[in-house]
């Protein structure tokens, strides 16, 4: 296994360009995660999730924090301590993918961007995952079916850095940028950028992106209500145990 190269940093600052004010810091013994509740059903073949994390803690918590769950057999999340990878559920431990670089580095932060389209006639085309600008191979083969939905996108609660909103498997870190597209399978470029004289991956500005009905966009930068979309959809987040003390300074330009 190899690590991932995660130089990020205040790259941006440097050329002047995007800059992310905000980000929401979580704790995994404070049971602190938040969610969107009761969604209206979305495109469940068709999205992407994209958005910025920084580790503080490998060990001392369970082994699988979750980044998101929507259902009990959908997750995304890291496994393991020594060598965490990232994992991702469609349906149940029979479309269960896995990556094999490292994802263990709590002084960077990692864009990570999942890609969906069930409709794809190719199956390695129906799950992409890309950290930092790269696309990552999954270790093996065991897409989703061609046309197939699972409760991704549906309507039962999304959660973020819990598995189910049963305060199990949190994770301790910052989050930035979240954004959720419904009914498109996005690229990076949507969302971020190689810096031209670094060469650092950067986030760009993606107020202009199209989120889709039940898409949505958190950048934290309301300290009063840090779960506000401001997408333009109104689809806003519910907290738990995050407070305005949780909004945070420590960014991908930030760093």
């Amino acid at each position: 296994m190899a690590d991932i190269n995660l130089g990020v940093g205040a790259a941006n600052s440097a050329t002047g360009g995007y800059e992310i004010a905000n980000s929401v810091k979580t704790e995994a013994t404070n049971n602190e995660w938040f969610y969107r509740s009761s969604p209206t059903q979305g495109n469940r073949q068709t999205f992407t999730f994209s958005f910025w994390h920084k580790r503080t803690q490998i060990t001392g918590y369970p082994a699988d924090p979750y980044l998101m769950s929507q259902g009990s057999n959908a997750r995304f999340h890291i496994t393991g301590n020594a060598n965490p990878t990232l994992r991702f559920m469609w349906d149940g431990n029979s479309t269960e993918l896995e990556s094999s670089p490292r994802i263990r580095d709590t002084a960077a932060w990692y864009h990570i961007v999942l890609a969906v389209d069930t409709t794809q006639a190719t199956a390695s085309n129906r799950v992409k995952l890309y950290v930092n600008g790269e696309q990552i191979s999954w270790d093996n083969s065991e897409y989703p079916t061609q046309n197939s939905t699972s409760t991704w996108m549906s309507t039962t609660n999304m959660y973020f850095n819990t598995k189910d909103g049963d305060g199990s498997y949190d994770a301790s870190g910052y989050y930035a940028e979240i954004c959720v597209i419904d009914g498109q399978q996005l690229a990076p470029t949507s969302f971020g950028e190689f810096d031209s004289v670094s060469g650092i991956w950067k986030p760009i500005d993606v107020s202009g992106l199209t989120f889709g009905n039940e898409g949505f966009y958190l950048d934290f930068e309301d300290s009063s209500d840090l779960g506000a979309d401001v997408s333009g959809n109104n689809n806003d987040c519910t907290l738990n145990n995050i407070a305005a003390a949780d909004q945070a300074t420590d960014t991908p330009t930030n760093n």
